[in-house]
């Protein structure tokens, strides 16, 4: 059967190959010698001449570019990772990793890599969380290479997360675990911070005359906030002196992590960020200055709006409601 004009075409190559036939379209014209002469360019090879002609008709009703269709992997994730710079640490981090885990797939052009190979990446990790990353991240460089024409389609939208979800685990410390601990632990009580933003607190991030503590965010927007300082710990955060961090502790995976294993077993640094939100419910403090105290998203228009992250006499209002002793 005859092909249309500027149909492109299919040729058999020579020599025993995996795949034989070749497409090619024009894409241009030269004249050489006088004579205007086709300027052609490979779509792809394929097994069988059905395989090829589907190929053709494919690109005749969405045409591509030839050259961008042979970007690799490595290639478009460095395109791909110039808008991630606004990105979180911790997001740039998960993207770091993701590509070190890929990287049977860095020299391969990104139209060619199947979704059975992008799914044994996502398989090859054990955690339900470490899964979910890699997929945000694949579903995200598919989606720029779709949006600027190096792929036809979002191949990642077939991948799935195939662990289980795992059940939250919620260890709330007990009023008898809370007292076991050292009365310096009560920054962590008492605040809510997570690990990483106490350890980042320093003597200029406090605001002694209102009572606040300003957080840095670390992990989203709404991690940039202003903590009351309770009672409980005003000997502990307004002996700081200049220049002096809010935590002592260099290493928060050994020094601390060790003192909990021995002080508390069965507990680790983060679940006292869980026994401050479970104080703060029932020590009936709104649940939208928990989430202001907390660093999370309050998605409540009216609230966003008319509670804010630094009204120091609301914050310390409510912070003062906590007394552990009495409420676990």
């Amino acid at each position: 059967m005859r092909l249309p004009n500027g149909y492109g075409g299919i040729r058999k190559l020579s020599g025993r190959r995996r795949k034989p036939y070749q497409v090619v379209v024009t894409v241009g014209w030269d004249m050489v010698d006088g004579k205007a002469k086709q300027i052609q360019k490979t779509i792809g090879c394929y097994p069988t001449k059905a395989d090829a002609l589907n190929a053709l008709a494919e690109y005749n009703v969405e045409p591509v570019d030839v050259d961008k269709t042979k970007i690799t992997f490595n290639e478009i994730w460095e395109k791909f990772l110039v808008t991630q710079k606004e990105k979180s640490k911790s997001k740039q981090q998960s993207l770091m990793n993701v590509y070190k885990k890929s990287e049977r797939l860095h020299d391969k052009a990104l139209s060619q890599i199947s979704s059975a190979e992008l799914q044994r990446v996502v398989d090859s990790v054990g955690s339900h969380s470490y899964k979910a990353q890699i997929l945000v991240a694949f579903r995200g460089l598919y989606d720029y290479a779709l949006r600027y024409g190096y792929v036809k389609h979002n191949t990642a939208m077939l991948l799935k997360n195939t662990s289980k979800t795992p059940k939250p685990k919620v260890h709330v410390f007990t009023k008898e675990e809370y007292l076991n601990m050292p009365s310096f632990y009560d920054i962590m009580f008492y605040t809510g911070m997570r690990v990483g933003e106490l350890l980042n607190v320093k003597h200029e991030d406090i605001d002694f005359e209102r009572g606040l503590i300003f957080v840095k965010g670390t992990k989203t927007d709404a991690a940039e906030r202003y903590i009351p300082i309770h009672t409980k710990i005003h000997d502990l955060v307004y002996s700081l002196k200049p220049g002096e961090k809010l935590w002592k502790y260099h290493n928060c995976y050994s020094t601390l992590y060790a003192e909990f294993t021995s002080l508390a077993p069965g507990h680790k640094p983060h679940d006292t960020r869980k026994t401050f939100a479970t104080a703060c419910y029932l020590s009936g403090i709104d649940d939208v200055i928990t989430k202001r105290i907390m660093g999370h998203a309050v998605t409540d228009i009216t609230h966003s709006a008319y509670i804010k992250n630094d009204d120091a006499e609301l914050l310390r209002t409510a912070i003062e409601r906590i007394d552990l002793v009495t409420c676990l």
